[in-house]
């Protein structure tokens, strides 16, 4: 890239930086003087907070080679060491209690707590197809059946499974239950590409958020390629629930513009909203026949277990009440608001042939291979 071009987006990079350091203190309700924001051509140290010139720097490749979401995490970092001198006045250790301190004010995620990271291990697990989160979940499934053998009525083995849990935990430094709990919850970002919120787009969003037991969150990413800042799905939730949301996600969007592409000259003559209509239809076709396939499991689960108590559909059985998952959506969205959807007109004909398309979509076992799949990420 010629170096004005450089220049320019860097320039780009920093003033965009600023806005996010502005938001994340909103967010969080934390009072900082706005620092020196600069870019830095630095591979070693992809962030760093001065604190006697007042200076934040955020390399140059840390951007221009991972997502936007990981920049803003490595930014919180860097705001963490700044609470540290400027608010709680701390001289010690760069990365003590103070600083975890500071870092649970940003909800700052615990990977990006640390001090230094181990990237050729990242690099040796990512190519042997292995994330570093994944082996963690792996760790963790594995202590929580050692603790489940710790209640055997053979003494022995209760012992030995609780010693050899101690040794997983204190060998790759995990905290214990709490963090057994919260090692099940994620969020994953699909990226529209796109300014605005398409209204099919929305009901999607409602469909995964009513019978996939995860929570939806309307956000924005900056592009650091394009400098543009564009609309995005959160999805949060249990790991697996988030890993069937997201695949649901892409099939129902790729599904409605194969369909359309189909039938769109049977409703050539229907105008401009002909395919918005098709879209919601089929839509409302797909997500009654998960409500029927909701209902049918619901009795079933009473039939199997007869209790005097009323048999609650699969649906009820809601992300709303999961107290990990709403504490990571509290913890990245501390300021988040509701917001109201508009009504959309449809043509009822072309709506109902949507409709009938939608009850006949059957979803694929298969899970979408990740785009970023086999390439390094720097903490995923």
């Amino acid at each position: 890239m010629p170096v004005d071009q450089s220049q320019e987006l860097w320039s780009a990079w920093g003033r965009q930086l600023q806005a996010e350091f502005v938001d994340i203190c909103y967010q969080y309700s934390i009072k900082l003087i706005p620092p020196v924001i600069e870019i830095i051509d630095a591979t070693r140290a992809y962030g760093s907070w001065q604190a006697d010139t007042r200076t934040l720097g955020i390399s140059c490749h840390l951007i221009g080679k991972y997502d936007w979401d990981i920049t803003l995490n490595v930014l919180k970092h860097e705001m963490a060491h700044q609470i540290c001198s400027e608010i709680f006045r701390h001289a010690g250790h760069p990365h003590d209690k103070e600083f975890l301190r500071a870092a649970e004010l940003l909800g700052l995620p615990q990977e990006y707590c640390r001090a230094t990271i181990d990237f050729a291990k990242i690099f040796r697990e990512s190519s042997a197809g292995l994330q570093p989160k994944d082996r963690k979940l792996i760790l963790m499934a594995r202590i929580k059946k050692l603790l489940a053998m710790t209640a055997s009525s053979n003494e022995h083995e209760a012992l030995s499974a609780l010693q050899m849990a101690g040794r997983i935990m204190e060998k790759y430094s995990l905290e214990g239950p709490a963090e057994l709990e919260q090692a099940d919850v994620t969020y994953r970002i699909i990226k529209t590409g796109k300014k605005r919120i398409e209204g099919y787009q929305r009901h999607i969003a409602s469909i995964l958020s009513r019978f996939f037991r995860v929570k939806l969150i309307y956000s924005r990413l900056y592009d650091p390629s394009s400098d543009a800042v564009y609309k995005t799905f959160e999805i949060f939730g249990r790991c697996e629930n988030v890993e069937i949301a997201e695949h649901c996600f892409y099939f129902l969007e790729n599904r409605l513009a194969s369909l359309w592409q189909k039938n769109q000259k049977v409703f050539a003559a229907a105008g401009r909203g002909a395919r918005k209509s098709y879209y919601l239809g089929i839509l409302h076709g797909f997500r009654e026949k998960l409500q029927a396939k909701d209902e049918r499991e619901g009795r079933r689960m009473y039939t199997e277990h007869s209790s005097a108590i009323p048999a609650r559909s699969m649906a009820q059985l809601s992300v709303d009440h999961d107290e990990m998952v709403q504490r990571c959506v509290q913890r990245r969205y501390p300021q988040l608001r509701l917001m109201k959807q508009s009504r959309q007109l449809v043509s009822p004909s072309i709506y109902n042939e949507g409709k009938a398309a939608g009850k006949e979509l059957v979803l694929s076992k298969a899970l979408r291979q990740r785009e970023d799949q086999g390439k390094t990420r720097l903490l995923t």
